[in-house]
């Protein structure tokens, strides 16, 4: 019996830390999940800003299960979701931002399937933080991310196109850390400066593909709270074999 209350302890304790995103310090949370509302935040109603041709699409045709927002940086380069800069006037001293991301160009109309690709552009910009996407030469359904704090530059590469990913960019006491589906990729070392002020954008230059559920923390979440976040039931990332089976199979149809 006591074993048995010891499991249902730690069950509840994980379920519902999947569910909070450690909701304390948390700032800002856009789950896209309605298409009316779906440039307000969760928690205090913020407004993203939206640029150029910003899509948003449901959870049947997302191939996520929630609704999502399509970056149409192919068709306008402009395109991208911004955080002004009067919605970020105030000082954090630690900070975590996360989000999931896939990268694949698709028709303006979600129920249309037409020929596909990958296009160059900036996944993300935040202060002296930025994140761009490449296409492979090698391979053209896969990419590099390209992380660029202050001029240092670090890359990822085997990025796969049409398939969903989840981001974590952290804070740390010189410089940042990068997490890519949980697990930290690279720490770029360099004197940090206030993010006071500084606008944030998912999109640019191009870029096309999909974001949804963006957190900012004012803290440098642990690791075990990026894992949660990653595998976490709210963030439908414990569905992810079958999320990339249903959208990498678009490659196939093309």
């Amino acid at each position: 019996m006591k074993k048995m209350s010891i499991l249902l302890f730690f069950l509840v304790i994980n379920c519902f830390s999947a569910k909070l995103y450690h909701d304390k310090n948390l700032i800002y949370f856009w789950d896209f999940e309605s298409e009316g509302s779906f440039l307000f935040d969760r928690k205090k109603n913020v407004e993203l800003q939206q640029q150029g041709k910003v899509r948003w699409v449901p959870s049947d045709h997302s191939f996520n299960e929630s609704g999502v927002v399509h970056l149409h940086g192919d068709k306008s380069e402009g395109t991208m979701l911004v955080l002004p800069t009067y919605k970020m006037d105030f000082e954090l001293k630690d900070w975590t931002i996360d989000f999931e991301f896939g990268a694949g160009v698709h028709p303006l109309d979600h129920r249309k399937r037409n020929a596909g690709g990958l296009v160059d552009g900036n996944l993300f910009q935040w202060g002296d933080v930025k994140v761009s996407f490449r296409r492979s030469v090698k391979n053209k359904w896969q990419g590099i991310l390209v992380v660029d704090y202050r001029g240092r530059k670090k890359f990822i590469e085997g990025v796969k196109g049409f398939e969903w990913y989840y981001m974590a960019i952290r804070s740390e006491d010189e410089g940042v850390s990068i997490w890519l589906d949980s697990y930290c990729t690279n720490y770029i070392k360099s004197p940090r400066r206030s993010v006071t002020g500084k606008q944030i954008s998912f999109g640019g230059s191009g870029f096309a593909g999909r974001i949804d559920d963006i957190k900012l923390y004012d803290k440098r979440l642990r690791p075990w709270d990026i894992k949660d976040n990653f595998w976490g039931k709210e963030l439908k990332v414990d569905s992810k074999g079958k999320l990339i089976e249903k959208w990498g199979r678009l490659k196939s149809q093309y």
